[in-house]
């Protein structure tokens, strides 16, 4: 019986795989749990929503409850109306009152309410530029890994392919069929590819650190980008229809013009203060004296109803200055709108033709690295019959392998700068994660630590 319940626990254990890697999603999902600059921005957003009750609160009634309770001692020594007589009493004073105002004309407050709304609807765009940072950052660091881990594997290999010359020239030289020389030109290069290993090594674990920065410890396996990946302009593929949308719809510079708003309104509050303020005021209570100097006790109530009006004549010249210093950081964020407009329009035109050039580069990488293939088969052949020297086999290797490094980088440029495009013009969102997640090749998983503690060669 018991051999029977391991057999059945073998075989539901079998079912399911050991480990599996984690797509753009798991990271993008790992980075709404962990990532500190995004809860920042979320965090931010929360508190601007209480700008609104904030504001409004100053236009809305103010209720307030006071109460007191006293003890008196005194000894009257002397007094000239000896009807009140003399001597020690002691006696307790209650008091309590309801105090209630209500604004009817404060336009301060009403200006400040409107810049609270315009404040919220600036933290709401600032918080989904965040999000969109999130996912461009996400698909960044995902690429970033694989293309630090693609010039590990590259690197590793041209190793072995050099190594594979040094020991074949080593040969020849103990036969003396090789000049001393090109056992020093292939040493040379052995060395020098080495050292490129070594900082690739120390590149990939700077990626993968920057990964654990956004997700925390949840990656330890990514998918590689498949062999062959659709190769698509950007839709429409007119770039001044790009620069359009990004001026109307990029969230930064939304949030920007939101700030010229909200300053607007400041400079308008700060005049407020000039302007008189009309309150309606009432108040209700009750004294209970036990005594008085007089010597008689007494129980009051008291209700007050009024209006109250106030208007500021001379304070020194505070509102006037007040209002200089708000007209200048206007002009500030104005220009910092300029700014912003020139900065989303440019990068909004290099993204576009990124994507343009990326997708040239691939092509033209592809073309190349199958005619630098054909080229070392052929100064192989060619140095084995003495026609090549070995210094022409490692130079064409190593134009094979740099070539090779081109191609993915190339192909993971035309990726990021399809989000960046996207991003520029307000539109990018989680379809388009999904989108490069399609793109990963689920057969071939890739752990991270192996990779993530690299050390010097002995």
């Amino acid at each position: 019986m018991r051999a029977l319940s391991i057999i059945l626990l073998c075989t539901v254990m079998s079912a399911f795989p050991a480990h599996a890697a984690e797509d753009m999603l798991d990271v993008y999902d790992a980075g709404l749990r962990n990532d500190p600059r995004f809860h920042a921005a979320r965090f931010d957003y929360q508190a601007a929503l209480q700008r609104v009750p904030l504001a409004r609160a100053e236009l809305l009634p103010q209720i307030s409850f006071d109460a007191r309770h006293s003890r008196t001692d005194q000894n009257i020594l002397e007094r000239e109306e000896p009807a009140f007589g003399i001597g020690r009493s002691r006696f307790t004073t209650q008091t309590w009152q309801f105090q209630a105002s209500q604004p009817l004309f404060r336009y301060a407050s009403w200006v400040q309410l409107k810049q609270a709304q315009a404040l919220v609807r600036q933290a709401f765009a600032v918080y989904t530029a965040a999000e969109q940072e999130l996912i461009l950052r996400t698909a960044a660091l995902y690429l970033n890994v694989l293309a630090a881990s693609d010039r590990v594997t590259l690197g590793e290999a041209e190793l072995a392919a050099v190594g594979r010359q040094l020991e074949l020239v080593r040969a020849q030289r103990r036969s003396g069929l090789a000049p001393v020389t090109d056992e020093y030109e292939a040493e040379a290069r052995y060395r020098s590819v080495e050292a490129d290993l070594i900082e690739a090594n120390y590149a990939f674990d700077d990626a993968y650190q920057a990964m654990r920065e956004l997700a925390g410890d949840a990656v330890t396996s990514l998918y590689p980008l498949l062999g062959t990946i659709p190769l698509l302009p950007p839709e429409p593929a007119d770039l001044n229809e790009w620069v359009a949308r990004a001026t109307e719809q990029n969230l930064e510079l939304i949030a920007r013009g939101i700030a010229v708003e909200v300053a607007e309104q400041e400079t308008r509050r700060v005049r407020a203060a000039h302007l008189p303020t009309l309150e309606l005021v009432a108040s209700t209570g009750n004294t209970d004296v036990g005594g008085a100097v007089t010597g008689g006790a007494s129980n009051t109530d008291t209700t007050v109803v009024g209006i109250q009006f106030n208007l500021p004549l001379y304070n020194g010249g505070v509102v006037q200055a007040r209002a200089s210093e708000a007209d200048m950081r206007l002009e500030r964020i104005k220009q910092e709108k300029v700014l912003q407009h020139r900065v989303v329009m440019r990068e909004t035109r290099g993204a576009f033709q990124g994507v343009i050039s990326a997708i040239e580069r691939v092509r033209a990488l592809e073309a190349s690295q199958t005619s630098q293939q054909s080229a070392v088969e052929g100064r192989q052949r060619g140095y084995r019959s003495g026609v090549y020297t070995l210094l022409d086999v490692l130079d064409s290797e190593r134009e094979l392998f740099a070539t090779q490094r081109d191609l993915a980088r190339a192909r993971y440029e035309y990726l990021l700068n399809l989000l960046q495009l996207k991003r520029q013009a307000g539109t990018l969102s989680e379809d388009d994660l999904m989108y490069l997640n399609e793109l990963l090749d689920r057969s071939a998983a890739m752990p991270l630590s192996a990779r993530s503690s690299p050390s010097l060669a002995p």
